[in-house]
């Protein structure tokens, strides 16, 4: 019996020993602070990089924008109505350490007369972006004759000649362009001419042989002008609006 009661209190003990550790151990565990035990796992955040994926290969990504970019550089120079724009099969591109070379030819409307300039553009591929790096827009050379427009190409001479008639005077006021638009069947000419105040030419905007249908705008200095339209042949009919 004295076995069997040593045995029991043996067992005893042992249990009593076991749960205060246990409750040790669960005290331990939530004395821990809650900030360190719901700290996760840091993860890698996501990199958007601005090199060139292809630093030496034109893309065609590449191609379409970077003509869009030129022609808006174009058109911000000359003002609306004045650059044909170009597109980018006729455009030689290079690429190299990320920086796109663009050369090519674009027409322009100087007056009646439409003429060309080479360009020349850099930009660097930023992969999210195109950033200029230079540009060259050219030296003036004359389009050939015979790519010039019908509805562009002047059959006579700059300035009044002797067979027209003035049709009308108007006093206008340019802040950058004007924008001349004419129609006219028959035989004869037809010459819109802006002036200073003292009546002295300035520019020719139209002189065209009839039948005339077409529009034109030119950049011009800012000032007081007058607008003046001959014919020979008949009347025409014309307007114009300033900007």
């Amino acid at each position: 019996m004295k076995k069997i009661k040593r045995l029991i209190l043996s067992v005893s003990c042992l249990a009593l020993l076991s749960g205060c550790g246990q409750k040790k151990t669960a005290a331990a565990a939530a004395t821990q602070s809650p900030e360190a035990a719901a700290t996760p796992t840091p993860t890698p955040s996501a990199t958007v990089t601005t090199e060139s994926l292809s630093p030496n290969a034109v893309t065609e990504y590449d191609k379409t924008a970077v003509t869009a970019l030129i022609n808006a550089d174009l058109k911000a120079y000359y003002g609306a109505g004045i650059v044909t724009a170009v597109i980018a099969d006729n455009i030689s591109f290079s690429k190299k350490d990320g920086v796109i070379t663009a050369s090519g030819e674009y027409n322009y409307k100087d007056g009646s007369t439409v003429k060309s300039r080479n360009f020349t553009y850099t930009y660097l591929d930023r992969n999210v972006d195109y950033e200029e790096q230079s540009k060259d827009i050219g030296t003036e050379t004359s389009a050939p004759k015979a790519d010039l427009p019908s509805s562009t190409a002047s059959s006579k001479t700059s300035g009044v000649t002797s067979d027209m008639t003035l049709q009308d005077t108007f006093d206008v006021t340019i802040s950058s362009s004007i924008t001349i638009t004419v129609s006219a069947n028959g035989d004869g000419n037809v010459l819109i001419q802006l002036t200073d105040t003292n009546g002295k030419a300035v520019k020719d905007l139209i002189n065209q042989a009839k039948p005339v249908n077409t529009e034109v705008t030119e950049t011009v200095p800012a000032g007081s002008y007058q607008l003046k339209a001959y014919t020979s042949g008949g009347a025409c009919t014309f307007s114009y609006r300033t900007n």
